[in-house]
């Protein structure tokens, strides 16, 4: 049976309908000899579907439920943005070229982010240059820096400057680097999820690493450096900007003139800018 005549498949021919935050689940011997025996834990639930992780699947399964693009993240590289540098970057560049060639499929439909490690920026700088010449639509970093590489200092301009000559997207998805996932990962790999209250304060946790986030990108004048920069916030809701971005224009105008920050205008201003 063709999918003209799939009764499952909706008919959506009219409209347009593109998942901006799509995973895929990628099999863990793709980072065989690089990563430790036993580092994934206990792995299940994830492979139900094959359009999870094989494209020429994914693509009908997409028609079954009418979308027409979808924009692809990792699901088990999302526990791999607190490496050490060099174990990192080698497990990156698997996942880049495991992904390129899954969006090679149908690339008009399958739109890949690539991940960037950005410990070192020049080799940060050669790993996005890679993305873009082999079809990815974007990169992705860390959401919570390392300790001595915030995003309030200037190590990331380069790759700020980098990804916006090439209108390459930079995503900041939930749970990555060096924030409470690290303890979330572990229990999940141990198979002890926290119950009770602490199971809903990973909300919380989340939160507040994207709200610090993007207060050091705007208050840095990072987004202000960088105007052709488009940063997307990706799994971390949007009902809290609107309070967070009104609150920190309420201190930007009273205590801006007294402090050292590289912003000069409102937050929202900034904000809104990208």
């Amino acid at each position: 049976m063709s999918l003209d005549t799939d009764p499952r498949v909706a008919d959506l021919s009219a409209t347009l309908m593109i998942s901006a935050d799509s995973h895929v689940v990628e099999d863990p011997a793709l980072w065989d000899g690089v990563l430790p025996e036993g580092h994934w834990g206990e792995l299940t639930g994830s492979f139900s579907r094959k359009g999870a992780y094989d494209a020429q699947a994914r693509v009908p399964e997409m028609a079954v439920d009418g979308v027409s693009a979808e924009v692809l993240y990792p699901s088990l590289a999302m526990k791999l943005f607190a490496l050490e540098p060099d174990v990192q970057a080698e497990c990156f560049r698997r996942y880049n070229e495991w992904i390129a060639q899954f969006c090679a499929v149908d690339p008009d439909r399958l739109l890949g982010v690539g991940l960037i490690p950005v410990y070192d920026i020049d080799r940060a700088l050669d790993e996005v240059r890679w993305c873009d010449e082999h079809g990815l639509r974007g990169v992705q970093i860390w959401q919570t820096p390392h300790p001595d590489l915030p995003f309030t200092g200037r190590h990331y301009d380069a790759f700020w400057s980098e990804c916006a000559a090439r209108g390459l997207p930079v995503s900041l998805h939930a749970i990555t680097g060096f924030d409470h996932s690290q303890k979330l990962f572990g229990d999940m790999s141990k198979g002890d999820i926290s119950s009770g209250i602490e199971f809903f304060r990973i909300n919380n946790h989340c939160l507040f690493a994207v709200m610090d986030t993007l207060l050091d990108l705007i208050f840095s004048g990072a987004l202000d450096r960088h105007p052709d920069l488009r940063v997307v916030l990706v799994e971390n809701e949007a009902a809290w900007l609107p309070f967070a971005l009104d609150t920190w224009d309420y201190f930007y105008e009273k205590f801006s003139q007294d402090k050292a920050i590289g912003l000069g205008r409102a937050p929202s201003a900034c904000f809104a800018a990208f």
